[in-house]
C-alpha cells in the first residue's frame, strides 16, 4: 500500500541508497501504461513495454468501451474512502470508464498530494470534494447522505459497511490474483469496471438494508450542511481559548475540503 509503503522506500533510499520508482500504480488505464513505460525506462525496455502495452490495449479497450457507454447512460457517481494513491487514480479511472466522482476520502493529505491532485484535476476536469479524515465513518456516512453516490468504494479498515445500511463492502482495488479477481493492470481495470457494474445494476441489497435499518448516527448529524463540522468547531473553539488567554493558537493542519 503507497499509504505506508512510500515511507520505508524513501526511508531504504535516505539510509542505504537504495533506488527506487516513484510511480503511479498500476490500476486503470493510464496508469498502468505510465507504469510499464518506467519499468521499461529502468530496464532499457522500452520498445518490448510499448509492445505489451499495445497488445493489452488491443484486448481491453474494446470491453472498457462497452463499460463506458453503460455508465454514462445510468449518469454513475463514485465516492471513494481509500489511501493516498487511491485517491489520485480513482477520479482519472472513473473518466476511464466514463463516471463522475462526488468525493475522495483518505487518512491524509501532503503537499506532494495536492500537487498530483491538481494534476488530475487538470485532466478530468470534474469538480469534486476532497477529504483528509483518517476515513472517520461518520464523516463517510455523513457524505454518503449528502452526496448521495451510485456507488461507494472503500478499504475494509474504513470500517463505514459495519455501520451503514446503505453501504455495503465493494473492495477498493485489492486483488485475490485469480483471473476474474485481479484488479491490478489492464485486465484488472476490466475487471474492477465489471464489479461496479454489478453494483450499479443490483442494488436491492442496499436498498433493503437502508429500508430496514436505521442510520448509525443521530439525525442532528445528518442536517449538518458540512462534513467538517467537528473539525472546523475545534479549530474556531481553539482559537477562542488562545485569545481569551492571550497565547497563539496551535498552527492549523492541512484540511482539504471543497472542489
Amino acid at each position: 500500500c503507497t499509504s505506508y509503503g512510500e515511507y520505508l522506500l524513501k526511508a531504504l533510499h535516505e539510509r542505504f541508497d537504495i533506488p527506487y520508482i516513484e510511480n503511479p500504480l498500476p490500476l486503470g488505464i493510464a496508469n498502468t501504461q505510465a507504469w510499464l513505460r518506467k519499468i521499461g525506462e529502468y530496464t532499457g525496455k522500452e520498445k518490448e513495454a510499448e509492445e505489451v502495452i499495445k497488445e493489452e490495449l488491443a484486448i481491453v479497450m474494446p470491453q472498457i468501451e462497452v463499460l463506458k457507454k453503460e455508465f454514462k447512460g445510468k449518469n454513475a457517481k463514485l465516492m471513494m474512502s481509500g489511501g493516498q494513491a487511491r485517491m489520485t487514480f480513482v477520479p482519472k479511472f472513473a473518466a476511464e470508464l466514463g463516471m463522475e466522482v462526488s468525493a475522495v476520502n483518505t487518512l491524509e493529505i501532503n503537499n506532494i498530494l495536492i500537487d498530483e491532485l491538481k494534476d488530475v484535476y487538470d485532466e478530468v476536469k470534474v469538480d469534486y470534494e476532497v477529504h483528509a479524515s483518517d476515513m472517520q465513518p461518520f464523516e463517510q456516512s455523513h457524505l454518503l447522505t449528502r452526496l448521495k453516490p451510485e456507488v461507494a468504494t472503500v478499504c475494509p479498515m474504513a470500517g463505514l459497511h459495519k455501520r451503514e445500511a446503505s453501504a455495503v463492502r465493494l473492495h477498493s482495488w485489492r486483488t485475490d490474483w485469480t483471473p476474474f479477481g485481479n484488479q491490478i493492470g489492464f485486465r484488472g481495470a476490466v475487471n474492477y469496471g465489471y464489479v461496479l457494474q454489478r453494483a450499479l445494476n443490483n442494488p436491492s441489497l442496499c436498498k433493503k438494508l437502508t429500508k430496514r435499518t436505521s442510520r448509525p448516527y443521530k439525525n442532528w448529524w445528518y442536517s449538518q450542511k458540512d462534513t467538517m463540522y467537528y473539525l472546523k468547531k475545534e479549530e474556531a473553539d481553539e482559537k477562542e481559548q488562545a485569545h481569551a488567554h492571550g497565547t497563539a493558537p496551535t498552527p492549523e493542519g492541512v484540511v482539504a475540503n471543497g472542489n
